[in-house]
């Protein structure tokens, strides 16, 4: 049986969420963050990109227009929000990997 693509809804919704959250990120090659994505670890690591480059480049009243809130946060609590609403947005994707009806290509 061919494996099924992922609804392009679903793909679409998370780049929209990826290229929105990490606008204004820093140009400076020295807070760069390594990435190492899987198919496990994808909203993990988008979490970790989008959370560091807000709080290396944005002020906080950018950080709180951003992520939807009216008081401060942590990068650390960030990255566990951001990660959450990765995977609360990218279920279908999420669940198409771990059934093997959709394939991750990490390139």
């Amino acid at each position: 049986m061919p494996k099924k693509s992922v609804s392009i809804n679903s793909i679409a919704m998370l780049l929209a969420l990826v290229m929105a959250l990490s606008i204004g990120g820093c140009s400076d090659e020295s807070k760069v963050v390594a990435v190492n994505v899987t198919q496990e670890n994808i909203c993990e690591e988008i979490a970790e990109v989008m959370c560091h480059n807000m709080f290396q480049c944005c002020t906080g009243l950018q950080i709180e227009d951003v992520l939807g809130i009216e008081i401060s946060t942590t990068e650390k609590e960030c990255r566990g929000d951001m990660q959450l609403l990765c995977e609360d947005r990218s279920v279908e994707m999420l669940y198409a990997f771990e059934n093997g009806t959709a394939s991750f290509d990490q390139a």
